[in-house]
């Protein structure tokens, strides 16, 4: 194959998402990140097992080996947190700034690393996650980490794991999780339960704010309802016609509004049920309209 064309095909543009940036903590999931964005460019070779040039005398092909080494470099690089790469300022091949990285990050069996690693796994608690997902990612997280690191968690223990960082409100889960047959209790169960009880749980909690909404509104209608009932019995009886004329027979000048008496007025649905309050805005209105109503003298 040409080389050039190679060059070019290396040099593309891929259609894949960025990454976070190595930050020290995220080394597990930010290399395998990498590696898949070096694998679709076609320049994971250059990292693993590493790229050497034997014939030096040919240009075209060390043109082609500069340039693919070039390539990743300035993949990699980029992709790194300001402090990290001060780490690989001095190095000038992929695979270096890889095997770098990776002494400083995932150094194999150190005890100190693991650790910190197996401490902030077992203290890992659901409350302090939004989700039961985002919980479980982070497990996931903190897991491929002490593998990368030359530790290993067994299964079981993982879904034990999991299961203490849960709340007391979810004992009852807990305790029918554990009680499944050997065969069954694995980590994969685990989670499937796990994310379908905390499927339901929202599902119920929306569903009950949703009755408490309509049980409002319900008693908010009753108690109008009630209040009109009432308005128009003082209506019915004379008390409510006897206080509104008494008050209209006042001269004018002479009434002492209330505070209560210059709210704005709060009218019902039928025009001849008027709150006590209303009285100021009941003596502005036309004898004629009120000439009209039943039970008037």
């Amino acid at each position: 194959m040409d080389p050039e064309r190679i060059i070019a095909q290396s040099g593309s543009p891929a259609q894949y998402p960025s990454i976070e940036k190595l930050n020290g903590s995220n080394y597990a999931s930010w290399s395998f990140q990498m590696k898949l964005v070096l694998m679709e460019c076609d320049l994971w070779t250059t990292v693993q097992p590493g790229e050497e040039l034997k014939d030096t005398n040919d240009h075209r092909t060390l043109r082609l080996h500069e340039c693919r080494q070039e390539k990743a470099f300035a993949k990699i690089c980029p992709a790194l947190g300001n402090e990290q790469q001060q780490h690989v300022q001095h190095l000038n091949s992929p695979k270096d700034v890889w095997e770098e990285l990776q002494r400083l990050y995932a150094p194999k069996d150190s005890r100190l690393r693991i650790l910190q690693l197996r401490r902030q796994l077992y203290s890992e608690k659901l409350e302090t996650h939004e989700s039961m997902d985002s919980y479980l990612g982070k497990m996931n997280h903190l897991v491929s980490e002490l593998t990368y690191v030359g530790d290993r968690i067994d299964d079981g223990d993982l879904a034990m794991t999991i299961l203490y960082g849960l709340p007391e409100n979810w004992n009852i889960m807990v305790s029918s999780i554990c009680n499944l047959p050997e065969s069954e209790f694995c980590c994969a169960t685990v989670k499937r339960r796990l994310i379908a009880e905390w499927a339901r749980r929202i599902e119920n909690s929306s569903g009950r704010a949703e009755a408490m909404t309509a049980t409002t509104i319900e008693n908010g209608q009753s108690s109008t309802a009630k209040e009109q009932t009432r308005l128009f019995q003082m209506w019915k009886h004379g008390s409510f016609r006897e206080g509104l004329f008494a008050q209209s027979k006042e001269p004018r000048g002479t009434h002492q509004v209330s505070e209560r008496e210059t709210e704005k007025c709060s009218p019902l649905q039928h025009v001849r049920f008027v709150w006590h309050s209303c009285r100021p805005q009941v003596e502005r209105l036309d004898y004629r309209f009120w000439s009209n109503a039943p039970h008037v003298p």
